[in-house]
Formats: structure tokens, C-alpha cells, sequence
């Protein structure tokens, strides 16, 4: 392995690959940055897939098919970020190669929140950090090694509002959690929200492309988030910090995450220190603000904790502990008819849509139909 001792020595070696010729077999330089690791991560006991390991050849030369056919055609969606098997039990989990000079606190922040005190508590909704693999003759690459998660949005789809609701309590009480504990997440938006898909696919999924099988040759099986509610996470901690209570209010220079609307973050704002923990309320608002509130006609009842969530003062926002405690309150307010209706676009409102509204009815009404008959719930929670 080659010996890296710096950041640029790191980004040397990937324009060596690009030089080498990076559509080598469709191969990206970050694809054959892990094919170079795999050896030790297997010592490690980490088993990439064919792809990503020494001396792969496609399976579709030779034959018939194209590589968008075949499971080792399936590239990499992220630089950083590679599913693997665990070979002691055969359990599937996602890599995370960081590098410590970029993000100092990423591992420590992860192992904290995952610790043995703070796991055994329900509310603890951070993504757990199964292993750190310091990376040998690298001077600050470590590999996290977490479990294989799904974005919070992937398939299948919310297809309920209880399905919803049930997504805005666990993300709440994930948030809460961590402040809680004097911790900013300080990038809880979109791609960094993520869900256990493991009850919803019963006959597991491809890890890049969950509508496909674990071996590509066919579209997955699923389960709905009703029948099998998942558990969802906060992850990436590159830009989490902790913070002393007795050192006084935690103010922080702006950094930008994902969401870039981030009102005290905007003009002048940018070179004045502010409230991590209020960002937060925002992030968290502004996602359920811009995919359900926006996104469907269902969520009237949620406008004005999510309009306090989103204000363009950081001091007018409620606190966590405020959020959830609303929410709580509005909750018991929906009646079950609330609860187990469909979600809608607003395009479905327009005069001539009501066809396609009744072909989305027909199948959701037998389906709810169904649930009451099994008696499951209209707000679905998983035992742990």
C-alpha cells in the first residue's frame, strides 16, 4: 500500500489513477482507492464485493449483457462510502474512509454518542459505530464501519401520514437526544438522516440500488413502513461538536452543511458566531418544511411548529425539548381517518387529476383496509 502521509499525498495518488486511465473496466479513481485497500480490510475482516477486489474482471465480458445488468456493474455512489461484508457473521455494513485532518472529531464524536451508557437508552437515535480501522501507512485515514442504512426518503416511499408523523417523532427524539447530551449535530438534513431498511426488505437489497436483489438479478420484495416500521438515524458527525454547560451559551462561527437557506448563516451573518443548537431546530425543520409540508397537502396542522422551526431569528425558535413536546400535543389531536390517509402532491388537487386520484384511492383503501383487519396501528413503531 502506498505510504500517505498527507492530505496532498492523498489526492496525488487519485490523480496517479486518473493518469492511469480511470475508465479502466468503468472504474472510478475513488473505486480503485478501495480495490487498493481491500487486501488489508480483508486481514481486517472486511470483504468487499467483486468489484472491489485485485484482479476483477467484469462478468459481463464475454457474454450478452450489459454491465447495467450484471451486480458488478453497479459503481460506487460516493467517493467515500463502501458497503462491505463483515466475514465473522456475514453481516453487511457500510465503510466511511475520513480523514482525520479534515474532520478531527468524527470518530470520537461517533464512538461517544454509541457508547455503552448512552446505546441502552431508546431515545438514541445516532447511527452506532461498529469498528474504526486506522488505516496502516497512512498518516490520518481511519474507515468507519457502520451498519448498512437507506436514506430516510429512499424506497419504498411514505405512502401515510402516519407513516410520516412516525418519521418526525424518531428524528425529534434522535435530535433532543443529542442536545441532551450538549451535542450539535450541525448538519442534520437530508442525506444525512438514514433508516434500517432491514424489516422493510425481508429478502435484503442491493446496496446501492435497494429495488434490486443483494445479487441484482431481480426487484427486491418489500414491506410497506406500516407493516414494517423501520428505525430511523442521525448520521455524520464530521461537523458535530460537544459542548460544556459550564462554559457558558455554545456560539459557533458558521460552517455550511447540505442545506444551504440557513438564515443566520446568510450576508454578514457568515462572520458572526451563533447558536449550533437552534441551527439545528432548523435543519430538522426546514427538511420536513421543504419534503412533506411543500412536497404534499397533508401536513396543514404542522405549519406553525415547522413555520417557529424555520424563523429567521435563531432566538425565536423553540428548543428540542419544546419541539417534541408540541408535537406530542398535535399528535393526539390527529384522528385515526388523519392518520391513515394517503399522502397527496398538490398537483392531485387540480380539477383534472380526480382520475388519477381515484386509481391512487382504489389500492390505498383496500390496503388501510386491510391494516385495520390485522389491527396494525395508523402510527406504526417497532418494538425497539
Amino acid at each position: 500500500m502506498a505510504s500517505l502521509k498527507t492530505y496532498e499525498d492523498h489526492k496525488t495518488l487519485i490523480r496517479q489513477y486518473i493518469q492511469e486511465g480511470e475508465h479502466l473496466y468503468n472504474l472510478t479513481p475513488s473505486e480503485r482507492f478501495w480495490i487498493a485497500l481491500q487486501p488489508w480490510l480483508a486481514s481486517c475482516g472486511y470483504m468487499l464485493r467483486p468489484r472491489y477486489r485485485p484482479g476483477w474482471v467484469p462478468s459481463w465480458l464475454g457474454t450478452n449483457q450489459h454491465r447495467f445488468e450484471c451486480e458488478d456493474g453497479i459503481n460506487q455512489q460516493h467517493p467515500r462510502l463502501l458497503d462491505a461484508t463483515r466475514t465473522s457473521d456475514g453481516k453487511l455494513v457500510m465503510l466511511k474512509s475520513t480523514l482525520r485532518s479534515v474532520h478531527p472529531f468524527e470518530s470520537e464524536m461517533g464512538r461517544y454518542l454509541c457508547n455503552k451508557a448512552l446505546a441502552s437508552d431508546p431515545s438514541n437515535h445516532c447511527i452506532p459505530i461498529l469498528d474504526v480501522l486506522v488505516v496502516p501507512d497512512y498518516e490520518d485515514l481511519d474507515i468507519i464501519v457502520m451498519p448498512l442504512l437507506l436514506c430516510f426518503d429512499d424506497h419504498p416511499s411514505f405512502k401515510t401520514v402516519g407513516e410520516s408523523v412516525e418519521f418526525f417523532r424518531q428524528v425529534f427524539e434522535g435530535l433532543l437526544f443529542m442536545h441532551r447530551h450538549h451535542v450539535a449535530h450541525r448538519d442534520c438534513s437530508g442525506p444525512n438522516i438514514m433508516m434500517d431498511g432491514t424489516e422493510l426488505y425481508p429478502g435484503g437489497f442491493h446496496p446501492m440500488k435497494p429495488w434490486f436483489t443483494p445479487n441484482r438479478l431481480g426487484r427486491s420484495k418489500y414491506r410497506t413502513r406500516t407493516e414494517r416500521p423501520p428505525k430511523y438515524y442521525l448520521t455524520d458527525f464530521g461537523l458535530s461538536r460537544r459542548y460544556d454547560p459550564k462554559a457558558g451559551p455554545a456560539l459557533e462561527l458558521p460552517i455550511r452543511g447540505n442545506d444551504k437557506t440557513v438564515p443566520e448563516f446568510q450576508g454578514d451573518g457568515y462572520d458572526q458566531a451563533s447558536d449550533p443548537f437552534a441551527t439545528d431546530v432548523y435543519y430538522i425543520g426546514n427538511e420536513i418544511k421543504t419534503r412533506f409540508l411543500q412536497g404534499t397537502v397533508n401536513f396543514n396542522f404542522m405549519s406553525s411548529l415547522i413555520a417557529d422551526m424555520t424563523a429567521n431569528d435563531p432566538a425565536k425558535r423553540p428548543s428540542m425539548g419544546q419541539v417534541v413536546d408540541r408535537f406530542d400535543t398535535m399528535l393526539h389531536s390527529l384522528t385515526t381517518s388523519q392518520l391513515r390517509a394517503r399522502l397527496m402532491e398538490p398537483e392531485e388537487l387540480e380539477p383534472n387529476s380526480w382520475l388519477l386520484r381515484w386509481i391512487l384511492n382504489i389500492p390505498h383503501f383496500f390496503r388501510q383496509v386491510k391494516y385495520v383487519l390485522c389491527m396494525i396501528p395508523p402510527v406504526p413503531r417497532r418494538d425497539a
